[in-house]
């Protein structure tokens, strides 16, 4: 059930990264906590060439049915298919990832991934830490991975940076939107689960 959770947080994570990216890219208006995309039609402009992020596009409101957030983060993670492998093959495409071919039992094929290049994930990790231990203003995309960290589970800070990362961290999101209808969503989830299982230990005594 553990893992479950920690897949499901993911999954929304990468969905409110998904929502992140279209909002570097001006290709969201945010009302407060509720969103639309920037169009007039259901199409997306020539200038999303990503096909997730057209695909996300195509899934937000139009300008004239704003919706909430969280709402918009459970849809994109409901209906854009197979987020998580499309985006993982994108990684192997730009080097960052190694795919294995393996065998579970000599019979059944999948596959592994492992960083081609771990120093750039230590980089970056270093540049969020620069970003919130100093006194630099994040950047957009800077703002968004730092919205993602807890919401998806990442583990970039060590045991003794924790409590000091934590504090800094809500004083950097305190008015990002798109992070806490990650967060919400995954707490949602979580709830969800737990009173699954309660329910299931209950009928079973």
């Amino acid at each position: 059930n553990k893992a479950n959770i920690l897949n499901t947080s993911l999954s929304l994570g990468l969905a409110g990264a998904v929502l992140a990216e279209l909002l570097i890219q001006n290709k969201i208006r945010m009302n407060g906590t509720r969103l639309c995309r920037r169009d007039q039609v259901g199409v997306a402009p020539p200038a999303i060439r990503d096909a997730v992020l057209c695909d996300g596009f195509l899934l937000l409101p139009p300008g004239d049915q704003e919706r909430p957030a969280k709402e918009c983060v459970h849809h994109l993670h409901r209906h854009i298919k197979g987020l998580r492998a499309r985006l993982t093959e994108q990684l192997v495409a730009k080097g960052l990832l190694e795919a294995t071919n393996e065998r579970a039992l000599g019979l059944f094929p999948y596959k592994t991934f492992r960083l081609q290049n771990p120093h750039k994930v230590l980089a970056l990790k270093d540049e969020l830490r620069q970003v919130l231990f100093r006194p630099f203003a994040p950047s957009p995309r800077q703002l968004a991975l730092i919205g993602l960290i807890k919401p998806a589970g990442l583990k970039v800070f060590t045991r003794e940076e924790r409590a000091a990362a934590k504090q800094r961290v809500a004083e950097v999101l305190k008015h990002d939107v798109i992070s806490k209808a990650v967060a919400q969503s995954v707490a949602d989830m979580a709830g969800a689960t737990a009173a699954i299982i309660a329910a299931s230990v209950a009928a079973s005594v």
